[in-house]
């Protein structure tokens, strides 16, 4: 016959394992993230600030560190922000614009504009916000330096 301090640590045992698998289901779908396929070096600028946002929208943090320099993978957020709401959500985004020529400050960038649909991102409101990315050429071909209303 179990002890009384047998039946309450295997309560406590059972309720906090329930409510691990209970966290963990919550929070799962953001970590699993689709693979999106870094475009070759040569691809434009356009194609890769294309890429960019698809990983970001799919929450692929690998393809945006590689596809950003310095690395930008804002859109991947932890597993508490998830769990406690504080989850940006990228819902679509416009047809992306042709890249625009920046004015010859030093840094060769160009800037692609396109409009995002977001919930709950800290400084924008919810629904359709105008938004670009700027892209720097690089050994590894364009590249995502910047990102933000442009």
């Amino acid at each position: 016959m179990p002890t009384p301090q047998q039946i309450r640590r295997g309560t406590l045992l059972g309720a906090a394992t329930i409510a691990v698998v209970g966290v963990v289901a919550a929070i799962a779908p953001s970590w699993s993230t689709p693979f999106v396929a870094v475009p070759p070096r040569s691809a434009s600028a356009r194609t890769v600030a294309e890429t960019f946002w698809r990983a970001a929208e799919h929450r692929d943090c690998a393809t945006m560190r590689a596809l950003s320099d310095p690395d930008d993978t804002t859109w991947c957020v932890s597993w508490w922000d998830t769990f406690t709401g504080q989850d940006p959500h990228l819902l679509g985004h416009g047809r992306f614009s042709d890249p625009t020529t920046q004015p010859d400050d030093g840094t060769g960038e160009t800037s692609v504009r396109f409009t995002v649909d977001v919930r709950n991102v800290s400084g924008m409101p919810d629904g359709w916000n105008e938004w670009g990315l700027f892209l720097r050429h690089t050994a590894d071909g364009w590249r995502v330096s910047e990102e933000g209303v442009v």
